[in-house]
């Protein structure tokens, strides 16, 4: 039974009030640089540090960040359960800044996920889905918090309830940044409809 509201002379039924929802809500799922898993094999790992504000005061805030080399493909894993909210058009975004100055020069982020769903048989013999790519032109003055985005097209079935592995790597030959990238955090967003 739709539920219909009247406004100035058109009805609104609950369908087009659940599309409106839909459309300009996405739900955010964080990725943390303090929860990032090292690969084990296959890419090197992108350094995790603390560090500390450069600004004055006394207590002064800290950032976790990852650091992607400029010449070597590095990255990071995360594990977590896909939301029961989950639908479709993953994209993670990416919070970083360069550690130096760069002019007109761009990083290639790269992210690969890797699904099982409830009951599958091939949870120890899993494998990353195709490569999902994008070239990302990075800010020139060093410290310039930027976020790119990675949509990911090749989402290797992922449903509701998944056990998901999701790797982050920067493809260092693809891109042309002269300094490391520090990631300071990234969210992978969705379509509830």
């Amino acid at each position: 039974m739709a539920i219909a509201t009247h406004v100035t002379g058109y009805t609104v039924t609950a369908n087009d009030w659940n599309e409106l929802v839909n459309a300009l809500n996405a739900i955010t799922l964080p990725i943390k640089p303090g929860e990032a898993i090292a690969p084990l094999s296959g890419l090197q790992a992108a350094a995790l540090d603390l560090v500390e504000s450069s600004g004055a005061g006394t207590a002064k805030p800290v950032i976790y960040r990852l650091l992607f080399d400029k010449t070597t493909d590095e990255g990071r894993m995360w594990i977590f359960r896909v939301p029961d909210t989950y639908v479709s058009t993953p994209v993670v975004k990416i919070l970083y800044y360069m550690t130096g100055a760069n002019v007109s020069k761009k990083i290639n982020w790269n992210v690969q996920v890797a699904c099982v769903t409830d009951a599958d048989t091939n949870m120890t013999a899993k494998v990353f889905a195709a490569t999902n790519a994008a070239d990302t032109t990075v800010p020139d003055a060093a410290g310039t918090l930027d976020v790119a985005s990675v949509s990911i097209a090749n989402a290797d079935s992922m449903t509701a309830g998944d056990w998901c592995c999701l790797c982050l790597w920067d493809d260092a030959g693809s891109g042309t940044v002269g300094q490391d990238v520090a990631v300071v955090g990234a969210v992978m967003t969705y379509s509830l409809a």
